[in-house]
């Protein structure tokens, strides 16, 4: 009876044991293929499993994945979709280098000059009057400080502080 019970426990545990250790961890870098520079940001996903993870700022991965068969997927901006199956048993360390995708075809640029001085705003009699009145009079310094980009700059020593 004593021997019955202990091959039950045996096998319990047993069995309890090789369920646990149903998932796997896949862990890796993704990097550039041509320069070797980590690439940030970058998705692998299992499209078995749907489970998936981004790249940190050195490029690592780690996503923990059921075992069995895998159909990984990397990819970023720019780069050509990487996809490999495999039979993924054990923890397991997979370095991806994806090549660059120049798909995007050249954008040209132009710009036309702007007519008069940069840095010179001109206001006009017009302008003046139907800005709003402070205390009663229009004040040409005050009406300057509500155009855009304008800012209202202070003298060294009022941004010093006391001791």
């Amino acid at each position: 009876m004593r021997t019955g019970c202990l091959s039950l426990l045996f096998l319990v545990l047993l069995t309890t044991g090789s369920l646990a250790q149903t998932s796997v961890t896949l862990t890796g870098y993704v990097s550039d293929a041509e320069t070797g520079e980590k690439l940030y940001t970058a998705s692998v996903r299992d499209a078995n499993s749907g489970r998936g993870t981004v790249t940190n700022r050195y490029g690592f991965f780690s996503v923990t994945l059921p075992s069995g068969p895998v159909k990984l997927e990397c990819s970023f901006v720019g780069y050509q979709k990487y996809v490999a199956a495999f039979l993924l048993m054990q923890d397991t360390l997979l370095n991806i280098a994806l090549q660059t995708s120049n798909e995007i075809e050249e954008v040209t640029v132009t710009a036309t000059p702007q007519t008069g001085e940069h840095g010179h705003e001109k206001i006009s009699m017009s302008t003046l009057k139907n800005m709003p009145s402070f205390l009663g009079e229009k004040d040409v310094m005050k009406t300057l400080m509500l155009l855009p980009g304008v800012h209202q700059g202070r003298a060294a020593r009022e941004t010093q502080a006391f001791t």
